[in-house]
């Protein structure tokens, strides 16, 4: 029991620090391990068998797994990657090779049922999502909601819900754009002054998840902060509440007249927050065309907007039920968090970071590249083009090294076997047991040297060459540094396969567009990022040895729920005049 105790409050602490040590013990207690265990850990955490795999091929075979089945509307498609469609991350996906497969071809990892599977079986949930969250999640974010559910019911779920926001990340565009220049560098310029050569010290991700929260609400529920100032707070408070609970170290709901626990806050802020988002829904479900014509505007409601005009079609408008659970998730504290986290992480990878060598970034006619910040870089070009592949490119290396959520669960339904050999051979088979689940940590596969070069290297440009396009017609130079790597397969900052988050695309389009505005309207961010961890969250600069470096992160990153600096990233704003 107390061990139980112990591993859970350390892997709490530091989801890192204890897979590494536990990395460690297991190659020093055993020297013949399996290459499949290698990257393998298991544990006891908060009551439950837990194998937490760290390996990128492994961690894809299990994303995007389906049982074989014979069933044609269960065959897996290319749409089903979380990088397959265009849209929803770059001008061109198709040419990305199996990731499983590209750096070493002989090894592919397979995950399979041990025993024969039931006939009868849909052939989706041999690794369900709804059995592995439901303890913690369930009483807060209460179906129906995609988080929640597996199988037949989430594909027809998910699909409905893609059709509504397919088009939520390009009309959001406007008001995400409004939002920055009002909430952040508008606010920024008034503190400061009207001298532009004046700067305002900001704790970076605390002001990034105050912008967070306006970006949420303006997009998903039309609640401004200046227009409607007490009920962005109750949102904001509620939601705050919620969180709170759902990871209360203390997991018990107690309520008395004079004290109640963080859970039993949480579980009356969900019922709070049901009516506040309730009333809401209704008036977005309610209001009429012509109202919905007076809106065309970029202070509309970007969602209000796409849920009247998908409305006659294919899924038509949700439940009332379905639309308040979603709201929640949509403008849910972690969603708040992860998003603050992406976006601390992006700017100091465009505004603060620096090349190592002065060779590292190219030149412009109008920028050196001694010095120059990759913002810099970026704005001195005019072809808008490039600068949204160089955008690009420098998101997904972040998403690689710094993605908000660490790692996602799977309950495992059968016996099954992860090997990296052929079929009909179980020589390097590693068994998770049925009941048992699989935790896998994202941040440590998006960094596993068997599927990136300079694994922990901040390589700005890794991602350039997957934008074929551009580099055919001569944009892009695909033999800028030699260091690309040019077979990288991406990141898993937002899952991947069925399961991937739906909110992907709508979270990169935030980053994206926050950083167009600063760049666009002059504004420069600077200073320096001291502590260690952070510098090993963000990939900048490996000078210490591995186990240095965890330890740094434990003492300097907090990992869960979502990722973050232990301490302030402090950074000085100012605005050039354009």
């Amino acid at each position: 029991m107390v061990s139980r105790l112990t591993q859970s409050l350390s892997f709490h602490s530091s989801p890192e620090s204890f897979i590494s040590s536990r990395l460690e013990q297991l190659s020093l207690s055993d020297v013949d391990a399996l290459p499949t265990a290698n990257k393998i850990v298991r544990a006891q955490i908060l009551d439950r068998e837990v194998h937490i795999i760290s390996g990128y091929q492994a961690c894809k075979a299990i994303l995007c797994h389906q049982f074989a089945t014979s069933r044609p509307d269960l065959e897996t498609t290319e749409d089903e990657s979380e990088y397959a469609n265009a849209d929803e991350y770059a001008d061109q996906t198709s040419n990305d090779p199996d990731p499983t497969t590209q750096h070493h071809p002989s090894r592919t990892y397979l995950v399979r049922a041990k025993h024969a599977p039931d006939p009868t079986h849909d052939g989706t949930t041999q690794f369900a999502a709804r059995a592995a969250y439901r303890q913690f999640m369930s009483d807060f974010f209460p179906g129906p909601n995609l988080l929640l559910e597996d199988g037949l019911a989430h594909m027809h779920h998910k699909a409905e819900w893609r059709s509504r926001l397919h088009d939520l990340p390009e009309s959001s565009v406007p008001l995400i754009r409004q939002i920055t220049r009002t909430q952040f560098i508008d606010q920024v310029v008034a503190r400061s002054g009207q001298d532009p050569q004046n700067t305002t010290s900001i704790d970076l991700y605390g002001t990034l998840k105050s912008l967070a929260w306006d970006i949420l609400f303006g997009v998903f529920l039309s609640v401004k902060r200046a227009d409607h100032d007490s009920k962005f707070k109750q949102l904001e408070d509620l939601q705050e509440a919620l969180l709170r609970g759902q990871f209360s170290t203390f997991p018990i709901s107690i309520s008395t007249p004079f004290w109640s626990s963080a859970r039993s806050r949480g579980v009356k802020a969900v019922k709070e927050l049901e009516k506040v988002l309730g009333v809401l829904a209704r008036n977005m479900m309610t209001s009429t065309q012509e109202e919905g014509e007076e809106e065309e505007s970029s202070s509309a409601c970007p969602f209000s907007l796409q849920c009247r005009e998908t409305g006659s079609s294919e899924g038509g408008q949700p439940s009332v039920e379905d639309l308040v659970s979603h709201l929640r998730l949509f403008t849910s504290s972690i969603a708040n968090k992860a998003l603050a986290s992406l976006l601390t992480a992006f700017l100091l990878n465009l505004f603060v970071w620096r090349p190592s060598s002065p060779g590292a970034l190219p030149t412009s006619r109008s920028t050196p590249s001694k010095g120059v910040s990759l913002a810099g870089l970026i704005r001195s070009y005019l072809d808008p083009q490039r600068r949204n592949v160089m955008l690009e490119s420098v998101l997904a290396e972040t998403e690689r090294l710094s993605p908000p959520v660490v790692g996602v669960m799977r309950r495992v339904q059968c016996d099954t076997l992860i090997s990296s050999t052929e079929p009909g051979t179980t020589a390097d088979a590693y068994t998770i047991p049925a009941g048992h689940d699989a935790w896998l940590y994202l941040s440590g596969a998006n960094r596993d040297p068997d599927a990136y070069d300079r694994s922990g290297e901040f390589v700005w440009d890794r991602f350039l060459s997957h934008y074929s396009s551009l580099i055919k017609s001569g944009q892009v130079d695909p033999a800028r540094s030699d260091s690309i790597d040019s077979q990288a397969p991406f990141p898993f900052a937002f899952g991947d396969g069925l399961k991937s988050c739906l909110g992907a695309a709508f979270s990169r389009k935030v980053c994206l567009t926050v950083a167009e505005t600063l760049i666009d309207d002059g504004v420069e961010i600077a200073g320096h990022v001291n502590d260690g961890g952070v510098l090993a969250w963000l990939g900048w600069g490996r000078q210490m040895s591995r186990k240095e470096e965890v330890q740094m992160m434990a003492r300097d990153l907090k990992q869960l729920p979502t990722q973050r600096p232990r301490r302030a990233v402090k950074v000085e704003v100012s605005r050039n005049p354009k």
